[in-house]
């Protein structure tokens, strides 16, 4: 009975551990999204569209309209605009 306690309290410890790992890593992961809104690779960019669509806070649309007027890329420059006027209408 002291073995089957002691591996329970194993496998709990590290599935905790692993859970606190990938919220960790997801944290890093959304920061870095969000730093490369201006990043000069493009896949980038498209990331950080992603993660602000995903998290649609309208205090980002000062950011975003920044964003629309630096954009070269023509695709990228309507996605923002389309997450901008969704922005705008939640505030």
């Amino acid at each position: 009975m002291a073995r089957r306690m002691s591996t329970t309290a194993l496998f709990a410890g590290a599935a905790t551990a692993g859970l606190v790992g990938g919220w960790l890593l997801a944290r890093q992961w959304d920061s870095a999204h969000r730093r490369d809104l201006f990043s000069p690779r493009r896949h980038r960019r498209v990331a950080a569209l992603g993660w602000l669509e995903a998290e649609l806070d309208p205090t980002m649309l000062p950011l975003l309209q920044d964003y629309l007027a630096w954009e070269p890329v023509i695709a990228l420059q309507s996605r923002a605009r389309r997450l901008a006027d969704r922005l705008a209408a939640a505030a």
